[in-house]
């Protein structure tokens, strides 16, 4: 096994976010030194002092060797900095970041650029002098990873040692990490999912059932492969963890942000009112916008995205979109 602390002096956390703390929680079980980037000196502090992130993350504790600050500037380039912050913000953030340092990244932000279409680690690479990246995706919800309970994920990089070093440092008790050398599905899987979902919560607020919600969940994913085919990605990554797994979770879990937005929209809710009851970003709303860039980039056919984005940004009735969906024409799988 590959000794990680001597390749990574600390793991850095960008985002005191739930996933992020999770993950801090996760890597501080194997590498002595863990620290979560905060916006605010108060947000690290009560880190610091009640070893809890009772801001977003409320009721678990975290483990001793984890510290938190708001100091940017301590990243260097033997650090592995982990990069877990909504996708909205990352352009913001990365700038905060010192830009003369080769820095090795792990994102764990699942999304696009808002304005481009880009995936994340496109930004991550435009923006930050980058010796080695790698992108984390799966069925990962915090609530029950934090719960101790079975999760599995992927870490993709194309450098199949830093995937493995990575590996090293987070693969423990109930958590299984696998590696990927398919970035490009990978990131792609982890983003588009979170749109479908919304749909799957649609499906749940009128009640179609399980036959309807399976066939939506099966045609959306095979938009996903359509789209990540186009892109220069392997739809076999769409079979594992980052791609069908990741759909399934985020679908049914009552945990789910995107599903539960998806909900709200079927019970009648405005956007604003369903994001306003959510406790958290909903990210599947903040990509659909780009994935439909994506979408008309590639000249790819997207039904299921298309007709969320009928919902959500021209305010069609979606009694009114689902019907027409069911009112396609058939075509071959």
């Amino acid at each position: 096994m590959t000794n990680n602390r001597l390749v990574f002096n600390r793991i850095i956390i960008l985002g005191n976010t739930s996933w992020g703390t999770t993950l801090a929680n996760q890597f501080a079980k194997i590498c002595e030194n863990v620290i979560i980037l905060t916006r605010t000196i108060e947000d690290a502090n009560e880190i610091n002092d009640f070893h809890e992130n009772m801001s977003y993350l409320s009721g678990v504790i975290l483990r001793k060797n984890i510290q938190a600050t708001n100091d940017w500037s301590i990243v260097n380039a033997n650090d592995l900095l982990v990069i877990a912050i909504p996708s909205t913000a990352m352009r913001e953030c990365l700038l905060q970041i010192p830009q003369s340092k080769d820095i090795q990244v792990l994102c764990a932000t699942k999304g696009l650029d808002s304005k481009t279409g880009m995936r994340m680690s496109e930004v991550i690479y435009e923006i930050l002098n980058v010796q080695s990246l790698a992108v984390i995706s799966g069925p990962n919800l915090s609530t029950e990873i934090n719960n101790h309970l079975p999760s599995a994920t992927v870490v993709a990089s194309e450098s199949d040692n830093f995937a493995i070093t990575i590996q090293d440092c987070l693969h423990k008790d109930n958590f299984r990490v696998y590696i990927s050398n398919d970035v490009i599905g990978v990131e792609l899987g982890g983003a588009l999912k979170n749109i479908v979902a919304i749909a799957a919560g649609i499906v749940d607020a009128f009640k179609y059932g399980d036959n309807a919600k399976s066939g939506l969940l099966t045609r959306g994913l095979a938009e996903i492969s359509r789209l990540t085919i186009a892109a220069g990605g392997d739809p076999i990554s769409l079979q594992g963890l980052a791609g069908i797994g990741d759909l399934m979770a985020t679908s049914f879990s009552q945990h789910s942000r995107n599903r539960r937005f998806g909900e709200f929209l079927g019970n009648g809710y405005s956007v604003s009112q369903a994001l306003e009851k959510l406790d958290g970003i909903a990210e599947g709303y903040t990509t659909l916008p780009s994935a439909m860039l994506l979408a008309k980039k590639y000249n790819v056919e997207l039904p299921i995205f298309s007709a969320l984005s009928s919902i959500i940004n021209d305010s069609r009735d979606p009694s009114l979109v689902i019907e027409s969906l069911l009112s396609r024409d058939p075509r071959q799988q």
